[in-house]
């Protein structure tokens, strides 16, 4: 009697396919449960939302005098010149990420394309199907992972461009509440 082995019934290169896909699965969803683990909203916000508010408390707030209300914006315009050219870079930068995600898109039609003109067995082209969108899929996972390294970029850049260009350097830092000082107890009189 002969055995009969997955391998007499399945060609390898969709085996090969399905095994990369289920690897790819199996990692993106490890990353994704310590990603979730790491993450805790609430306990964040809450210490955000302490943080800021404590510093609402600290901060001495002052009624503006008028003077102040009309006078001129105190930014250099060399700063709004820096700003611009920060703008234009970063739109550079978005764009760009923009043009890779649409050559990735035309390149995964073109492979999409080019499977169905050539006769093939329903394993094979459901393994080149596999294996096309797996790395198309890739492609995007890189492509976002980019984006978001900009994004965060950028956030640094503008954060700075703020605090170097509209923080008022002059300006006393909010006052700390004084330390108490540990009072010595003296001991009862009899």
């Amino acid at each position: 009697m002969k055995t009969f082995k997955v391998e007499d019934f399945v060609d390898p290169n969709l085996a090969k396919a399905l095994a990369e896909w289920k690897d790819f699965y199996n990692h993106s969803m490890s990353k994704a449960i310590d990603l979730s683990s790491a993450y805790t909203p609430v306990k964040d916000a809450m210490q955000a939302g302490e943080s800021f508010m404590d510093t609402l408390k600290q901060a001495k707030w002052q009624q503006p005098d008028m003077d102040s209300l009309m006078k001129t914006p105190s930014v250099d315009p060399a700063a709004y010149s820096e700003l611009s050219e920060l703008h234009t870079s970063t739109v550079n930068k978005l764009w760009e990420h923009y043009t890779q995600s649409l050559k990735t898109t035309q390149s995964y039609g073109e492979k999409l394309a080019d499977l169905a003109k050539e006769p093939k067995s329903p394993q094979t082209m459901m393994a080149t199907y596999l294996s096309s969108t797996l790395d198309a899929f890739k492609q995007y996972q890189d492509g976002i992972n980019a984006q978001l390294a900009t994004l965060g970029e950028m956030q640094s850049a503008y954060k700075g461009w703020f605090e170097k260009n509209c923080l008022d350097k002059t300006a006393m830092a909010p006052a700390k509440a004084p330390v108490k000082a540990a009072t010595k107890k003296e001991p009862a009189a009899a």
